[in-house]
């Protein structure tokens, strides 16, 4: 990862948006695979802004289930 932001073209769902980052390029392909997977199950003529919604709510769902099995891994179970 580079020291200094530079401006980069991200896509998500439907638009590309230009964003300050730091990342690598490989990184934010990385980065826009995951987005596509979880934008794939969506029904065509969803908007840009339910899209990503869905997408918010479904990275959310994957964040809290890696954090209990992380728990479950480390016997910290239920303590958050």
């Amino acid at each position: 990862m580079s020291d200094s932001p530079r401006l980069v073209s991200l896509r998500i769902g439907k638009r590309t948006y230009p964003v300050r980052t730091t990342l690598e390029a490989s990184q934010i392909r990385r980065l826009e695979t995951l987005l596509d997977a979880l934008a794939i199950e969506e029904e065509p003529g969803t908007s840009q802004e339910e899209s990503l919604v869905l997408m918010a709510l479904k990275l959310a769902h994957a964040v809290e289930k890696a954090r209990n099995g992380l728990e479950r891994l480390s016997g910290r179970e239920g303590e958050s």
